[in-house]
């Protein structure tokens, strides 16, 4: 049994849920380490009466990831790694996205 933790939060440009799991790594010689899993998703409405409109806002939405991506990041440092504005935190390649329409 593993323990994972659903959040939401209200941003300026739209809802974002963040869920907090607990997984394990596996290491080269077999062994594992316990670590902490985020993952993130933001949620934009699509409001269009065309579809160069909804192309268009599609767009906006993608145009968004790097704004997005700073908000996830700064949630994970201040909330849950307890680290200030001052000191970054780098997600190493851990980034994905996607897009339902």
């Amino acid at each position: 049994m593993r323990a994972t933790l659903n959040l939401a939060y209200t941003l300026e440009r739209g809802p974002f849920y963040l869920s907090v799991n607990e997984a394990a790594l596996r290491n080269p010689d077999e062994t594992s380490t316990p670590i902490v899993l985020f993952s993130g998703s933001f949620s934009y409405e699509v409001k269009s009466e065309t579809p160069a409109e909804r192309k268009n806002s599609i767009h906006q939405g993608i145009d968004n990831w790097q704004a997005d991506l700073l908000a996830y990041q700064e949630i994970i440092s201040n909330k849950f790694l307890g680290k200030t504005s001052e000191e970054k935190t780098v997600v190493p390649n851990v980034f994905a996205m996607s897009a339902a329409i």
